[in-house]
Order: structure tokens, then sequence, then C-alpha cells
């Protein structure tokens, strides 16, 4: 049998280096065309959804929408632009949306269905959550992101409630914003599904 020679051994190797650094090469190609079309798909969704809800010279602010009537009429255009739009939260009552709504921050709906499920079996109302400490709720809820702050948050909004709200949750965006904790986007979604389901 002939033996190679070194020559012929480090042309091999330079061979499949080059093979290799083809193949990362493509790799990496492929990556980029795929993250360059994901942008585009991204791009053409935004564009889509601003040719299906016109907005009039401003947007509606909240507290234009003076009575209840102009609200349903916003709820029901949006409805009707977006039909199969759904809330995947499972929930009995405007407190326990609420909670929900507050967990599902940054998380998978199904995660705090999951989560919430067997919370809301002991705790039910602002008054059970009031007294609790983020440690009381780790059992129901640490498979959720950033339980722990979470859960602080749920204890404080639950006494701010009583203390201020009587225990009831409010049905405007302007008073669940003014309770600690509350952003304007989790408000506007608690508001708007009451109001869906009104």
């Amino acid at each position: 049998m002939p033996r190679k020679s070194k020559h012929s051994k480090k042309k091999t190797e330079k061979l499949k280096a080059k093979s290799k650094s083809s193949k990362i090469r493509k790799a990496k190609s492929s990556d980029k065309k795929k993250r360059k079309e994901d942008a585009r798909k991204r791009s053409s969704v935004k564009k889509r959804l601003a040719k299906r809800l016109p907005l009039e010279e401003k947007p509606y602010e909240h507290s234009e929408l003076e009575s209840y009537d102009e609200k349903k009429k916003v709820i029901s255009r949006i409805l009707e632009t977006y039909p199969d739009e759904r809330l995947d939260l499972r929930f009995a009552s405007p407190f326990e949306l609420l909670v929900s709504a507050i967990f599902a921050a940054q998380a998978r709906d199904e995660v705090v269905n999951s989560a919430t499920e067997k919370l809301f079996q002991k705790y039910k109302n602002p008054e059970d959550f009031a007294n609790l400490k983020p440690e009381d709720l780790k059992d129901y809820v640490s498979k959720i992101n950033f339980w722990y702050k979470k859960a602080q948050t749920v204890i404080n909004v639950s006494k701010e409630i009583i203390e201020k709200y009587q225990g009831k949750v409010p049905d405007s965006v302007d008073e669940l914003v003014k309770i600690k904790g509350i952003g304007r986007k989790t408000a506007n979604m608690v508001v708007l599904i009451l109001l869906m389901n009104l």
C-alpha cells in the first residue's frame, strides 16, 4: 500500500478545514436570511394592522370616552376589526382577572392559568391576599417569571383595593392606574375585558 506523503496529508487537512468553514459560512448566511425574513414579516404585520384600524386625527384618550355607550362603540369596532383575538387567561371575577393580568406580564397564559387555577381555590378576594407574604404564594406561582415581585405587587394591590375601593376592583383605567403596581397596559386590558363581559 502506498504511503501518503506529508504534503498530501496537509492538503487533505486544508480541504477539510475549507469545507468546514464553508459550512459555517452557509449556516451564518442562512441565519442572517432567516432574521431578515422575520424582520420583514414583523414589518408587514405592523403595516397590515395600521391599515386595518385607521386612527382619527388623534387616537382616543380614555378620558375622552365620556359615556358607557361611546366605550361600547369603541370596543365593538375593535372586536369587528380583530374578531379572532381572545384572552386565554381564566378568571371568575374582576379581582381574579386583575391578579391574572399582573402575573401574566412577561409570562405565557397557560403557565399563569395553571398557577392561578390552584391559587384561586384557596385565595379568592383582596382580603385573602392582603395579609400574605410573597413566600406564601411560592408553591402556586413559582413557575411564573419574576414570581416574587409579582406576588408582592398582588399583595400590595389587594391592600390598596381594600383601603381605597372597599374591596372592589375599579372599572375605569384612570382609577386602576392610581393603584401602585398597575400600569396603563394592565389597566386597559382589565377594563376592556370587563366591558366585553358585561
